[in-house]
């Protein structure tokens, strides 16, 4: 069975996708709007297994909670650690997208933990707030 190693470089109007099998080949490289059944109607029409990653930013908690159904496995990464492994070589979203999941195909990538729920999201930011405050 083959994975599919699918990376989303998120922006508020747009979405980059791309897809690498296990063999480390690159089948799809696309560009959907950043809305959750765009996102979901691009992912159920990748064949299982499906292994989505994206980095951490502003989008990342939401996309996180409703996108994490519709795969088998969702990693949200650090940003500046992959910087640092993909510096070289050209750098535009299409690309961004292709080298993320590469980097998540060879186990390159550091997660950044996620609640499940809402309401522990909420108390993340809160805490987050605090910490910065004090």
């Amino acid at each position: 069975m083959t994975a599919h190693y699918i990376a989303f470089d998120a922006h508020c109007t747009f979405t980059e996708v791309a897809v690498v099998t296990t063999s480390g080949r690159q089948t799809k490289r696309l560009r959907c709007e950043t809305k959750i059944p765009c996102l979901v109607e691009v992912l159920e029409r990748i064949s299982r297994s499906r292994y989505l990653t994206f980095e951490e930013g502003p989008l990342a908690d939401w996309l996180y909670r409703n996108l994490k159904p519709h795969v088998d496995a969702l990693l949200v990464c650090e940003p500046r650690r992959n910087r640092l492994i993909c510096q070289e070589g050209e750098k535009d979203d299409p690309l961004d997208a292709g080298k993320l999941a590469q980097l998540y195909r060879g186990g390159y990538l550091k997660a950044v933990h996620h609640p499940e729920s809402l309401e522990r999201s909420i108390l993340k930011r809160h805490v987050a707030l605090y910490h910065n405050q004090v």
